[in-house]
């Protein structure tokens, strides 16, 4: 199983990275984790076809892990693509995507293929080809909350996700609250762990991690600020890096 970073920035937008993306490969199977601003370019440098891409999972409607979907839905028209696309997300976000869809002319008669629309549930199973894929809340847009009622569109519900594959556990915690948030994922041994770098002190995390029973852990979502931050014997993802795991 191959991990690819896409996209490894955060929410502020730099030269040499493009926004949350992570294509997760094994054998024929596979998943992009997050499809921020920059994915198609970023696929192309990388040399990734994007039509073997078989799902792509939203882990929040920020918008450094979304906007790159409508253009890689072009991209896919373009390429003309036959085989169905499975798309999870929350339910406003899938609501929220059609109509972005709609009103960039990329049709469902027009596109040339299917988009299965699958509104995720925390702590539900979604199954692939060799993929599991179990969403889990975090804390992440908790903050927006007191707001709410001026913006009922948005729903505040931010996932982590556990992923199983060929016996082996691995977390993306996607942006989160707080690190105690993937805790409960962290109870048990995991062959891997990709998480942000941004929304807890570096320092907090160094001591965390000693604890935890991940073989493997990537740091990403890297603001400009952490760009020599020490994370100790963590890997610091880069845009076009390739990490077996």
């Amino acid at each position: 199983m191959e991990l690819h970073i896409v996209g490894s920035g955060s929410g502020m937008p730099v030269g040499h990275r493009s926004s949350s993306s992570f294509w997760l490969e094994n054998n024929d199977d596979v998943i992009l984790l997050d499809c921020g601003d920059g994915t198609s370019s970023a696929l192309h440098r990388a040399n990734l076809n994007p039509l073997e891409i078989g799902a792509i999972v939203f882990s929040h409607s920020h918008s450094d892990h979304w906007a790159g979907f409508p253009l890689l839905i072009q991209r896919f028209h373009l390429l003309r693509r036959e085989k169905p696309l499975t798309v999870l997300a929350s339910h406003r976000i899938v609501k929220f995507l059609k109509y972005v869809l709609e009103m960039s002319y990329m049709w469902s008669e027009r596109i040339g293929f299917e988009i299965v629309w699958q509104p995720i549930e925390d702590g539900k199973k979604y199954k692939f080809k060799s993929f599991s894929i179990i969403p889990h809340l975090n804390s992440h847009l908790e903050g927006y909350r007191s707001d709410l009622f001026r913006h009922p569109l948005c729903d505040i519900k931010s996932f982590s996700f556990e992923i199983l594959c060929d016996k082996t556990r691995g977390i993306y915690s996607a942006d989160i609250g707080a690190l105690s948030d993937i805790d409960e994922l962290l109870h048990r041994k995991a062959k891997w762990l990709l998480i942000e770098g941004m929304h807890y002190s570096v320092d907090e995390f160094k001591k965390w991690i000693t604890k935890k029973p991940v073989e493997k852990t990537i740091i990403t979502h890297i603001p400009p600020e952490r760009e020599k931050a020490d994370f100790g014997n963590a890997i610091v993802a880069r845009d076009g890096m390739t990490i077996h795991i």
